[in-house]
C-alpha cells in the first residue's frame, strides 16, 4: 500500500465534487486548507485541498500530480472549510464556485497572501556624491538617487519607483 495521501481538490468548475490528486514529489506535505495549483483539461487552475484521503475511484497511475503548492501552511482554516462545504450542501452549489466565492480575486488567481515587496535605498557612499556634478554627466541617475535620498532611510518601494520614474 502507498503511503502516499490523495488530494480532495475543490477546483473552480461548474461539477459538484472534488478532484483527486497526488502531492508534488517533492517538499512538504500539503495541508488541508491549502491553495494548489493543477491542470484541469487544458486549463491550470487554483484550487483549495479540502481533504486527505487514502484510496480514489481511480488507479494512482491515472491521478495528476499537483504542478504547484501556493501555500506553506494552511490559507483557509477548519472553521471556514466548514462553512464552504455547509453552503455548498445547503445551496446544492459546486463546492469549487463556492470555494472561489469565498476567495478574493488576488487568492483565486494564485497570488501570494502576503506579496513581497522591494525596496530600494541610497547607501552611505551616496553622501558623498556631488549630484551638481551626476546631473550634468548622468541627469536620470541624479534623479534617482535624489529621489532615493529624500526618501529617507527606508526607501522606496519599487511599484513607487515605477510610478514616479518609469525605467528607472
Amino acid at each position: 500500500m502507498n503511503a502516499e495521501p490523495i488530494l480532495k481538490v475543490a477546483v473552480p468548475v461548474p461539477l459538484s465534487r472534488l478532484f483527486d490528486y497526488l502531492p508534488p514529489t517533492s517538499g512538504a506535505p500539503v495541508a488541508v486548507g491549502s491553495r494548489v495549483g493543477v491542470t484541469f483539461g487544458r486549463q491550470t487552475l487554483v484550487g483549495l485541498v479540502l481533504g486527505l484521503a487514502t484510496d480514489s475511484e481511480l488507479s494512482r497511475a491515472q491521478l495528476k500530480r499537483v504542478n504547484s503548492v501556493l501555500d506553506d501552511k494552511p490559507l483557509i482554516p477548519d472553521e471556514l472549510l466548514w462553512l464552504i462545504r455547509f453552503t455548498s450542501d445547503y445551496y446544492h452549489h459546486p463546492v469549487g464556485e463556492v470555494v472561489a466565492a469565498a476567495l478574493p480575486v488576488a487568492l483565486r488567481k494564485g497570488e501570494a497572501l502576503y506579496p513581497e515587496q522591494d525596496f530600494v535605498t541610497a547607501t552611505d557612499a551616496s553622501a558623498g556624491i556631488d549630484l551638481e556634478v551626476l546631473h550634468k554627466r548622468a541627469p536620470k541617475q541624479a534623479e534617482l538617487l535624489e529621489l532615493l535620498i529624500d526618501s529617507g532611510g527606508n526607501g522606496l518601494d519599487t511599484g513607487s519607483l515605477n510610478e514616479t520614474l518609469p525605467h528607472w
